[in-house]
Protein backbone atom coordinates (compact mmCIF):
# COMPACT_ATOMS: atom_id res chain seq x y z
CA UNK A 1 0.00 0.00 0.00
CA UNK A 2 2.53 2.53 0.96
CA UNK A 3 4.15 1.94 -2.75
CA UNK A 4 0.22 2.53 -4.40
CA UNK A 5 -0.01 5.93 -2.16
CA UNK A 6 3.26 7.40 -2.95
CA UNK A 7 2.54 7.06 -6.45
CA UNK A 8 -0.83 8.37 -6.69
CA UNK A 9 0.74 11.56 -4.85
CA UNK A 10 3.19 12.11 -7.02
CA UNK A 11 0.55 11.00 -10.25
CA UNK A 12 -1.58 13.91 -8.92
CA UNK A 13 1.66 16.57 -8.68
CA UNK A 14 1.59 15.66 -12.74
CA UNK A 15 4.70 13.38 -11.96
CA UNK A 16 4.56 9.94 -13.68
CA UNK A 17 7.98 9.10 -14.68
CA UNK A 18 8.31 9.28 -10.85
CA UNK A 19 5.12 7.86 -10.16
CA UNK A 20 5.49 4.63 -12.78
CA UNK A 21 8.44 2.58 -10.27
CA UNK A 22 5.99 3.07 -7.52
CA UNK A 23 2.83 1.75 -9.28
CA UNK A 24 5.31 -1.17 -10.45
CA UNK A 25 5.79 -2.21 -7.00
CA UNK A 26 2.41 -2.50 -5.63
CA UNK A 27 0.97 -4.12 -8.67
CA UNK A 28 4.01 -7.28 -8.39
CA UNK A 29 2.85 -7.16 -4.77
CA UNK A 30 -0.77 -7.12 -5.32
CA UNK A 31 -0.77 -9.70 -8.13
CA UNK A 32 1.25 -11.88 -5.72
CA UNK A 33 -1.06 -11.55 -3.02
CA UNK A 34 -3.99 -11.02 -3.74
CA UNK A 35 -4.67 -11.89 -7.71
CA UNK A 36 -4.77 -10.47 -11.19
CA UNK A 37 -8.31 -10.18 -10.96
CA UNK A 38 -8.44 -8.32 -7.42
CA UNK A 39 -10.14 -4.44 -7.37
CA UNK A 40 -7.12 -3.40 -5.46
CA UNK A 41 -5.05 -4.62 -7.69
CA UNK A 42 -6.83 -2.92 -10.56
CA UNK A 43 -5.91 -0.03 -8.82
CA UNK A 44 -2.58 -0.17 -10.11
CA UNK A 45 -3.53 -1.12 -13.56
CA UNK A 46 -5.45 1.67 -13.61
CA UNK A 47 -2.86 4.30 -12.14
CA UNK A 48 0.05 2.88 -14.39
CA UNK A 49 -2.39 2.80 -17.41
CA UNK A 50 -3.06 6.98 -16.37
CA UNK A 51 0.95 7.90 -16.08
CA UNK A 52 1.79 5.41 -19.48
CA UNK A 53 -1.12 7.61 -21.38
CA UNK A 54 0.09 10.94 -19.97
CA UNK A 55 3.37 10.25 -21.24
CA UNK A 56 2.28 8.98 -24.44
CA UNK A 57 3.13 4.84 -24.32
CA UNK A 58 -0.33 4.60 -24.59
CA UNK A 59 0.14 0.81 -26.14
CA UNK A 60 1.62 0.28 -22.70
CA UNK A 61 -1.39 1.15 -20.90
CA UNK A 62 -4.28 -0.23 -22.89
CA UNK A 63 -4.23 -3.51 -21.71
CA UNK A 64 -3.58 -2.32 -18.15
CA UNK A 65 -6.86 0.11 -18.80
CA UNK A 66 -9.06 -2.81 -20.31
CA UNK A 67 -7.84 -5.12 -17.67
CA UNK A 68 -9.30 -2.15 -15.54
CA UNK A 69 -12.64 -1.77 -16.60
CA UNK A 70 -13.10 -5.55 -16.83
CA UNK A 71 -12.16 -5.78 -12.87
CA UNK A 72 -14.03 -2.84 -12.01
CA UNK A 73 -17.16 -4.14 -14.05
CA UNK A 74 -17.06 -7.74 -12.85
CA UNK A 75 -16.32 -6.67 -9.03
CA UNK A 76 -19.38 -4.34 -9.63
CA UNK A 77 -17.54 -1.26 -8.40
CA UNK A 78 -19.68 2.04 -7.72
CA UNK A 79 -20.33 3.48 -11.35
CA UNK A 80 -18.24 6.50 -10.77
CA UNK A 81 -15.32 3.85 -10.60
CA UNK A 82 -15.92 1.85 -13.62
CA UNK A 83 -16.66 5.43 -15.43
CA UNK A 84 -13.59 6.78 -14.40
CA UNK A 85 -11.70 3.83 -16.00
CA UNK A 86 -13.58 3.82 -19.24
CA UNK A 87 -12.68 7.52 -19.15
CA UNK A 88 -9.11 7.09 -19.20
CA UNK A 89 -9.44 3.88 -21.85
CA UNK A 90 -11.62 6.28 -24.31
CA UNK A 91 -8.72 8.56 -24.10
CA UNK A 92 -6.06 5.96 -24.52
CA UNK A 93 -7.88 4.24 -27.63
CA UNK A 94 -8.49 7.63 -29.02
CA UNK A 95 -5.02 8.56 -28.65
CA UNK A 96 -3.16 5.35 -29.94
CA UNK A 97 -5.30 5.68 -33.27
CA UNK A 98 -6.62 1.78 -32.70
CA UNK A 99 -9.28 2.88 -32.49
CA UNK A 100 -11.40 6.19 -32.34
CA UNK A 101 -14.91 6.00 -32.50
CA UNK A 102 -14.98 3.16 -29.78
CA UNK A 103 -12.44 5.52 -27.84
CA UNK A 104 -14.86 8.10 -28.61
CA UNK A 105 -17.90 6.29 -27.45
CA UNK A 106 -16.44 5.00 -23.85
CA UNK A 107 -15.08 9.41 -23.65
CA UNK A 108 -18.46 10.67 -24.04
CA UNK A 109 -20.59 7.76 -21.81
CA UNK A 110 -18.29 8.86 -18.65
CA UNK A 111 -18.74 12.35 -19.52
CA UNK A 112 -22.27 11.94 -19.34
CA UNK A 113 -21.88 9.83 -15.60
CA UNK A 114 -19.22 12.27 -14.62
CA UNK A 115 -20.93 15.30 -15.32
CA UNK A 116 -20.22 17.74 -12.64
CA UNK A 117 -17.71 15.99 -10.73
CA UNK A 118 -13.85 16.97 -11.26
CA UNK A 119 -13.13 14.07 -13.60
CA UNK A 120 -16.38 15.25 -15.73
CA UNK A 121 -14.80 18.69 -15.94
CA UNK A 122 -11.48 16.81 -17.66
CA UNK A 123 -13.14 15.40 -20.01
CA UNK A 124 -14.83 18.48 -20.99
CA UNK A 125 -11.75 19.53 -21.40
CA UNK A 126 -10.06 16.64 -23.05
CA UNK A 127 -12.84 17.01 -25.60
CA UNK A 128 -12.82 20.52 -26.18
CA UNK A 129 -8.81 20.24 -26.75
CA UNK A 130 -9.37 17.53 -29.65
CA UNK A 131 -12.39 19.69 -31.00
CA UNK A 132 -14.80 17.14 -30.44
CA UNK A 133 -18.55 17.27 -29.52
CA UNK A 134 -19.65 16.39 -25.51
CA UNK A 135 -21.99 13.90 -25.48
CA UNK A 136 -25.56 14.14 -26.08
CA UNK A 137 -28.05 14.52 -23.19
CA UNK A 138 -29.95 11.32 -22.50
CA UNK A 139 -33.42 11.68 -24.52
CA UNK A 140 -36.13 13.13 -22.21
CA UNK A 141 -39.38 11.74 -22.52
CA UNK A 142 -42.20 13.46 -23.70
CA UNK A 143 -44.44 14.95 -20.63
CA UNK A 144 -48.01 12.95 -21.13
CA UNK A 145 -50.68 15.28 -21.96
CA UNK A 146 -54.25 15.46 -20.56
CA UNK A 147 -56.98 14.69 -22.24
Amino acid sequence: LPHHTLGAALRLEGKCREAIPHFLEAKAIWEKTLGTSHHQTSAAYFDLGVCYTDLGRVQEALPLLEKTVEIRVAANRSNGAIAEAKWQLGRALWESGKDKPRGLALVQESQRKLAGLRQGREIDTWLAAHKLAPAAPPPVAPTPQPK
